[in-house]
């Protein structure tokens, strides 16, 4: 599984990071999705389970991240 960290703050973000409001997914404020510091984790580690994004917050999570990584033309 792929985990994307999110931050409440503006700084350092890149055109790969997605603006998430504050409710969506049950965020408790409005953050960033932070695509370049993607991680690999275990499920058996996830802890703090929020909620679910839109497929088409998914969506642009996905395609920010292959961008990233150079693989979309």
């Amino acid at each position: 599984m792929l985990v994307v960290p999110t931050s409440t703050s503006a700084q350092r973000t890149t055109e790969y990071c997605v603006e998430l409001n504050k409710g969506q997914g049950n965020l408790p404020k409005k953050c960033w999705a932070r695509v370049t510091l993607t991680q690999p984790l275990a499920k058996s580690e996830l802890r703090d389970y929020c909620g679910r994004l839109y497929a088409a917050q998914v969506e642009l999570l996905e395609q920010n991240l292959l961008a990233y990584m150079g693989l979309v033309d």
